[in-house]
């Protein structure tokens, strides 16, 4: 499954990116011409990097 969305600001959007980088989570960029977040939660995806990425989004939008 892919989680797709997209920021009304592309500042947030941009800054999303790079705190993900900076917290090891690669890879979510958008479609390079439709641009946004896609998150690709597959099977092998462990519930450990699911609650690490929840952990990581919940402290991102609450600085927002």
């Amino acid at each position: 499954m892919n989680v797709v969305f997209n920021f009304k600001n592309d500042k947030n959007e941009q800054a999303f990116i790079d705190e993900s980088l900076d917290q090891n989570i690669i890879g979510i960029k958008g479609h390079r011409s439709v641009g946004g977040i896609r998150i690709s939660l597959y099977n092998s995806i462990d519930r450990s990097s699911v609650d690490y990425l929840l952990k990581f989004m919940d402290s991102f939008f609450e600085k927002l």
